[in-house]
């Protein structure tokens, strides 16, 4: 088989060795460098920086959830994209890399286009997009069972029957609690079921926290509980 020469391969440097001899080694090349070399690789065009006032059709920005961008059209807020945009794009990334493309080959995900006051604005490739409409799907609704913090009168709170703040401060040893558990019964993370979800609404993002979390932030206030009667027992004696 013939190997097919590139007219734009990857860049290399020559560097030299105690003996004297010379080597090839492959160096990091630019991502315009690694798009040009892909692009006659593949024999397609792979696209290119978008041009000063005109962003790539597709590609939004984060907008507002009444109007346009990125939350209008998944109908989460403002909020709720900017918190998931970054695990979003470490995922994607992540996914690529492991199909053997690595990270300076990949197409890019953002697009910084300044306009003439020298406001920037970023917006988001179609890819990105839709992974991010893929999780929002997946924490829509929330299962039945499932809490958020809440206050005395709703959620965990109630359920336990303890102040927002006090569930807040105990939910991280909670969760750290059930996994730990899990791992020393031989469930690695990326095998445990998950722990909490976020659900985003017009008012915000709002954590809902599953059964076995309640059950154990229950556990702890018993357990909180049983050790002051203990206490109050001592002083009596």
């Amino acid at each position: 088989m013939v190997e097919r020469q590139h007219s734009n391969p990857i860049p290399t440097l020559e560097i030299g060795s105690e003996n004297g001899n010379h080597k090839r080694r492959r160096r990091h090349p630019t991502s315009q460098q690694a798009r040009v070399y892909f692009q006659d690789l593949l024999g397609e065009d792979l696209g290119a920086e978008s041009q000063e006032n005109k962003i790539p059709e597709g590609w939004m920005s984060i907008g507002t959830i009444n109007s346009s961008g990125i939350s209008h059209e998944i109908q989460k807020s403002p909020r709720w994209i900017k918190k998931n945009i970054p695990g979003a794009m470490r995922k994607m990334i992540k996914d690529k890399a492991r199909d053997g493309i690595p990270i300076e080959y990949q197409e890019p995900l953002t697009i910084t286009q300044t306009v003439k006051s020298g406001k920037k604005f970023t917006y988001y490739s179609p890819a990105l997009i839709q992974s991010l409409k893929e999780l929002a799907d997946q924490v829509q609704t929330v299962t039945e069972g499932w809490m958020a913090i809440g206050t005395e009168k709703t959620g965990i709170a109630r359920e336990v029957n303890k102040s927002y703040g006090w569930v807040k401060k105990q939910i991280p040893k909670a969760i750290h609690q059930i996994k730990e558990e899990l791992r020393a019964k031989g469930i690695s993370e990326d095998q445990q079921d998950p722990l909490f979800a976020e659900c985003a609404g017009r008012t915000g993002v709002t954590i809902y926290y599953s059964p076995r979390v309640i059950e154990q932030i229950r556990n702890i206030s018993e357990a909180e509980t049983e050790k002051r009667g203990q206490k109050a027992k001592i002083r009596q004696s």
